[in-house]
């Protein structure tokens, strides 16, 4: 039986490791080369980023449920939309939840080819923060 500390220590890092991993995600997306500057460049890094991939969707698999009911809820009416989206949000959660599995354990195999994702987005937010605020622009404004 596992002691109730050794189970605090676990969840802790599991909690940090996948906090690193969105963090690293989100900086090497926000780097203008990100193509030239990457570490997917070499098998470790590749191997790193599914690992990380896989730990990230393990914990994050039942965000598919609230981000599937806010997105039929916005086309459908509200009750209809709560029932769409919660059942297409369990399966979309089950099947993210199954890959981030799959993609802890088999992180040294590079399948499928480059260690590519096996879901798409790779998680279930792609962007943090959203699309871009439109710009004002302010050229056309007389004085």
């Amino acid at each position: 039986m596992i002691s109730h500390a050794r189970c605090k220590i676990f969840v802790t890092a599991a909690l940090m490791a996948a906090l690193l991993s969105v963090a690293s995600q989100s900086y090497a997306a926000s780097s203008v080369a990100y193509d030239d500057v990457t570490r997917e460049s070499s098998a470790l890094g590749q191997m790193a980023h599914k690992f990380g991939r896989g730990v990230v969707n393990v914990f994050t698999g039942w965000v598919e449920v609230p981000k599937a009911i806010a997105e039929d809820w916005r086309e459908k009416d509200p009750f209809t939309g709560f029932i769409t989206g919660f059942v297409r949000g369990a399966v979309w959660g089950a099947a993210r939840t199954a890959t981030g599995i799959y993609e802890v354990v088999t992180f040294p195999v590079p399948i499928p080819s480059g260690y590519g994702p096996l879901i798409e987005p790779e998680y279930v937010l792609p962007t943090i923060w959203g699309d871009d605020l439109p710009s004002l622009d302010t050229t056309d404004w007389e004085n």
